[in-house]
């Protein structure tokens, strides 16, 4: 397996444990956790030899806006989701209808600060940036009482903004690689809910953003790549099927004019029932489609090609494969 074929994927930032319980409920609060989110390193680059510094790199960066709220099995009829097509769901038949709550966004101004300041220093033009934010908020209601769960516990009625969110972060990586002169492929791995939140729960407005977001990431010189996620909870599971599933997935990011790939990961769709055959034939279908394709592994995958045939499938393929290090989050 040539090193030139797979991605290092590093340690990312946590929350304070110091604070992980305290309840983020002022501005002043947010800024800090933003302040400590954003201005560390999220690569662990003293991990990276200086002969890595030219393959290819894979952040899975801090941007999942489900993963924030562990709500206890009680609470979850307080919860509001919108499927994407609208529909409303119920937690159950004599539950609640589920929609968007809508908060208050904190911290936004500390964000657009640092937008428009990393901007400058990745080289990047402000207007372009700016017409970026208003494109992709043009697909946002400012709904959703959600907030990446790195900075810890929103109060009920306040989030932060999931478009200036996803452009700091784009941003974030590339100042971040510029400054450890970071020389080869640059990707990033999310999950599909900053486009569910950007876009409202609306699939028309989700398959906008993914164009906008494709769109900034390339004129950044990187790669964006969307992970399907593995939900425990009913009630997630329910709204957001269609997220688990990397075919439906891959019909959100597959045209033209959308420069978003799909990273499979194959520890969740173990973890789902799959076995390594029907993941080499989904593999094998999704290789039909119009879409760029990596797959994700842990440590422990370096596995026989009859156990997981897929691993074989990737490199025939040239798909690059993330072996994710010992340690890594």
């Amino acid at each position: 397996m040539a090193v030139r074929d797979q991605y290092y994927i590093p340690r990312t930032i946590e929350a304070d444990p110091s604070e992980s319980r305290e309840v983020l409920d002022s501005e002043e609060k947010v800024q800090q956790a933003l302040e400590r989110l954003f201005e560390t390193d999220w690569v662990s680059w003293n991990e990276i030899s200086d002969q890595e510094k030219n393959i290819t790199l894979l952040i899975h960066g801090p941007s999942s806006l489900l993963d924030m709220r562990r709500l206890p099995d009680e609470d979850v009829d307080a919860l509001r989701l919108v499927d994407p097509d609208g529909q409303a769901l119920r937690a159950n038949e004599s539950g609640p209808e589920l929609g968007l709550l809508p908060c208050e966004n904190l911290g936004t101004q500390w964000l657009i600060d640092y937008i428009y300041q990393t901007a400058k220093s990745v080289n990047e033009s402000p207007e372009e940036v700016k017409s970026v934010i208003e494109s992709l908020g043009a697909n946002y209601k400012e709904v959703g009482a959600f907030q990446p769960y790195h900075l810890g516990k929103f109060s009920d009625d306040a989030g932060v903004n999931p478009v200036l969110f996803s452009v700091a972060m784009a941003l974030k990586v590339k100042k971040e690689a510029m400054e450890h002169n970071h020389t080869g492929r640059l990707c990033v791995v999310s999950h599909p809910d900053q486009l569910y939140f950007i876009g409202n729960g609306n699939m028309g407005s989700m398959r906008d953003s993914a164009t906008t977001l494709g769109e900034l990431y390339e004129s950044l010189g990187m790669e964006l790549y969307l992970e399907n996620p593995l939900f425990t909870h009913p009630v997630f599971k329910q709204a957001f099927a269609w997220m688990e599933d990397p075919c439906q997935l891959a019909d959100l990011l597959v045209g033209d004019d959308r420069k978003i790939g799909l990273c499979i990961d194959c520890q969740h769709l173990e973890k789902s029932g799959y076995d390594g055959e029907q993941i080499d034939d989904l593999l094998k279908e999704l290789l039909k489609k119009r879409i760029s394709l990596a797959v994700h592994l842990d440590a422990g995958y370096r596995a026989t090609q009859s156990e997981r045939p897929y691993i074989l499938t990737a490199y025939q393929n040239a798909l690059p494969i993330a072996y994710e290090p010992r340690g890594s989050v």
